[in-house]
């Protein structure tokens, strides 16, 4: 049952040990962070020095073969999971939150960059994770005149991992990249959704790209870009991960100029629009209750934000804004009505936009027309029809939180977390409490928040090193 055979036990911990990324980590490799945090709203505002210190401290307190701890009773299983990576240690980690206290088990090594995770969280209390592993090797070109100009070879992999029965299961769904090349042109943090259906079944939505690099073959030193990207989408099947092709989204021909430096080159004139811009640009997957899959994305191909659907053989597509080319990271829910609700950050206009479907027509409109608002905004639509929308405004570098009623929306300020932040996701359960699992960007920390009996509490959950890139959160069994 998850996690459930974690239970803090007051400021103490496993130390940590490297692990093969090429294994697959199992009861020996849980790692696991016991904290007796019940941090609250005082504790968020300690300083990122005095933040590691305590970190330091409960670490250094750890002994290397510990008591295994007590198993969770049925009345204390996990309430909530939050994955997300420590840009420090490049891990993935799931925190369990029990009794009101942090477990934590890390999950795998991300072999040399951290990107983006997804959780969900099945009825059984299993958590499912998707995440990127990707590994960047230096290289240096043999021939032309660019010999011994150091370059790059990247790789990643869409991985998926659940845990059940004590140990985590690690499998590949399918490359997303591989580029050999300059330096500055691929090193993606690609959007990545997962979502469960009414049986349990893992469903991923994520993007590839295939990328070719034609180093210059004489003077002047210009370099060619080829590139394309995908949506894509993937059903765990009892054979394995089926992967499919949703849409054709972007498509780059473009050229970069090297000039020289000191002794070495760079590519100094970097692709406008940069591929990795490009596949940053955001896609949110839900199943409805008939088990369809929805997804909303940009899509810089055809300078617009589409709404995608599949309810028979072929996918179907409806632009949620014709002109919303610049739109990032957008957040999808279906409604008890199966009524299709998204937000997202215009980076054109600068502000959060919120969307919904009613006729078979989208209807769309501000939720903060402040300047710079509404990065990586998380969406949940409560069982009134109600949305709720966690953002972060990069202007003051605060988180905020939106709430429609009566037709106008109301917003607060939740913490501060420093320039856009690096991640939010919100989550509510049945009894209308919000959750929200964020980077704190200014602590290096991994936050939580939640508005249980009408007041916010804020939790550090971990701020070991530079920790919480990328959160996704998710219930728990009740």
């Amino acid at each position: 049952m998850g996690l459930g055979n974690i239970r803090a036990q007051g400021i103490r911990a496993v130390k940590m040990k490297d692990n093969d990324p090429k294994n697959i980590p199992g009861e020996g490799d849980l790692k696991m962070a016991l904290y007796a945090s019940h941090c609250r709203e005082f504790i968020t505002r300690l300083s990122p020095v005095l933040c590691l210190a305590l970190s330091l401290f409960a670490l250094s307190a750890c002994s290397d073969d510990p008591a295994a701890p007590e198993p969770v009773p049925s009345d204390g299983a996990p309430a909530l999971f939050i994955s997300y990576f420590n840009e420090t240690r490049n891990d993935l980690f799931c925190a369990a939150r029990i009794d009101e206290s942090w477990a934590f088990a890390f999950v795998s090594y991300s072999n040399g960059r951290a990107g983006q995770t997804a959780i969900a969280v099945d009825a059984d209390g299993i958590p499912h994770i998707c995440y990127y592993e990707i590994g960047v090797d230096p290289v240096r070109f043999d021939a032309g005149p660019c010999r011994g100009i150091s370059g790059m070879h990247a790789q990643g992999y869409l991985m998926y991992a659940s845990r059940s029965s004590g140990s985590w299961t690690v499998e590949e769904i399918e490359k997303i990249f591989d580029y050999e090349g300059d330096n500055c042109v691929v090193e993606p943090k690609l959007d990545i959704s997962i979502a469960l259906d009414a049986d349990g079944v893992p469903h991923a939505g994520y993007y590839q790209c295939e990328t070719v690099y034609i180093p210059p073959s004489g003077y002047p030193l210009v370099a060619r870009i080829l590139s394309d990207g995908y949506l894509k989408y993937a059903s765990r099947k009892a054979s394995g991960w089926e992967p499919e092709l949703v849409d054709h989204t972007y498509s780059l021909d473009g050229i970069g100029v090297y000039c020289a430096s000191f002794l070495d080159f760079c590519l100094c004139d970097c692709l406008e629009p940069n591929p990795v811009e490009l596949l940053e640009s955001g896609l949110s997957l839900s199943m409805d209750r008939l088990g369809y899959p929805h997804i909303c994305y940009s899509d810089p191909l055809k300078g617009q934000l589409t709404y995608a659907v599949k309810s028979g053989a072929e996918w179907e597509y409806d632009p949620v804004d014709p002109a919303g080319g610049s739109a990032r990271h957008p957040s999808l829910a279906i409604d008890a009505g199966n009524i299709p609700h998204v937000v997202y950050y215009d980076s054109s206009e600068r502000n959060l936009w919120y969307a919904t479907r009613a006729g078979g027509a989208w209807n769309r409109e501000i939720v903060d027309g402040a300047d710079n608002n509404g990065h990586w905004a998380s969406l949940a639509v409560d069982p009134g029809g109600v949305p709720h929308v966690s953002y972060c405004d990069a202007e003051s570098g605060q988180l905020k939180y939106a709430v429609k009623r009566e037709g106008f929306w109301f917003i607060e300020t939740i913490d501060f977390v420093g320039g856009e932040g690096r991640g939010i996701s919100m989550v509510m359960d049945g009894d209308g409490t919000t959750h929200i699992g964020y980077c704190d960007v200014s602590a290096g920390a991994l936050k939580y928040a939640s508005n249980k009996g009408g007041r916010w509490t804020i939790e550090i959950v971990d701020c070991w090193g530079q920790a919480g890139a990328y959160p996704s959160i998710a219930l728990g069994r009740k």
